[in-house]
Parts: C-alpha cells; sequence; structure tokens
C-alpha cells in the first residue's frame, strides 16, 4: 500500500493504466450503444484506441452512423485527486496536433486510489475549437513540449454520463 512516503513506491505506471483502462471499460461497457478498443500498455502515437458509438444495442458492424471516437487514456496514482472538482493535467503540443489531424479525440485521466479500489474518471472533449484554443500562441515556441488543460470528471463513475454522452454526439455525429 502506497502512503505516499519515502519508503513505499506508488504502483508501476503500466500498472497503474492498465487499472485506469479497466475502470473505464467497464463504465463503457455499461452503456449499450458503446464499445471501447483500448489498447493497454500501449505505446503508439497519441491514441490509445477508440470508443464506437452505434445508433442502437446490436453494434453491427455495418450499421450505418457508427460513429469512431479516437482516446486516449492516462492512468495516474494520485489518491488526493479522487475527490477533486476538476484536474488540470499537461497534454503534449504534438499529440494536440494529433487531434487536431483527427477532429479531436476523447482524453481521459483516470485517477487510482492505494490498491486500485477507489477511482476517478475525469476528461475533456477535444474538439477542434478547443485544441485550437489550447495550441494558440503555442504552435511557434518551440520550448513548449505541453500545454496545461482542465480536466472535469465523470461524477457518476459508473456509467459514462450523460453530459459526456451528450459531448460525443454534439462533437463527433455532426452532419
Amino acid at each position: 500500500m502506497y502512503l505516499g512516503n519515502s519508503e513505499e513506491k506508488a504502483p508501476h505506471s503500466r500498472i497503474t493504466e492498465m487499472y485506469s483502462i479497466n475502470h473505464l471499460e467497464f463504465c463503457i461497457g455499461k452503456e449499450r450503444v458503446l464499445e471501447s478498443k483500448i489498447a493497454k500498455n500501449d505505446t503508439g502515437p497519441s491514441w490509445d484506441g477508440e470508443i464506437y458509438m452505434y445508433k442502437n444495442e446490436k453494434h453491427n458492424a455495418i450499421q450505418e452512423g457508427v460513429v469512431r471516437i479516437p482516446v486516449q487514456v492516462k492512468g495516474k496514482f494520485e489518491p488526493e485527486w479522487i475527490k477533486k472538482p476538476n484536474i488540470i493535467y499537461p497534454v503534449r503540443i504534438g499529440d494536440l496536433r494529433n487531434y487536431a489531424a483527427e477532429r479531436g479525440c476523447i482524453y481521459f485521466v483516470i485517477i487510482v486510489s492505494e490498491e486500485e479500489q477507489e477511482y476517478s474518471i475525469f476528461y475533456n472533449m477535444m474538439t477542434p475549437v478547443k485544441i485550437n484554443k489550447y495550441l494558440n500562441g503555442k504552435e511557434d515556441k518551440t520550448g513548449d513540449k505541453k500545454t496545461s488543460i482542465r480536466f472535469y470528471p465523470d461524477l457518476h463513475n459508473i456509467t459514462i454520463t450523460v453530459d459526456c454522452k451528450a459531448d460525443i454526439k454534439t462533437f463527433y455525429c455532426r452532419p
């Protein structure tokens, strides 16, 4: 058990990320129109996978109107952040440029507690408008590799909230 002192260490970051993805996939799995394909211990550029949003519960691969949303997942062992109303987290400028090229993504930061029993899911719907705002003035600065961005909680942590689903529909289901 990690207590924050120098004699005990936080869980390995790969383990924390694995638990974080498991928690997120559990929440997504409760929503019958959502399906996740998120890689664990991913080392690829900018994204960890995607969430598919279907028009109905059938999850038919040839169904019209299927929406693919790229996702990035960061797992953090920061027990004191679990009850926070929001967090500020650093995001790489290069990743933001990649998200802009893909019309955005959902960026999740999942905070886990000791022994991964308690968790909070924070997210930011990285839309093209938001990404441009985050990049404003950063593109000319070669020294800036990251920018700090505010993330908001999925308050229920049992299912993906109505607000999150509404965000998905608003930003990714446009004609």
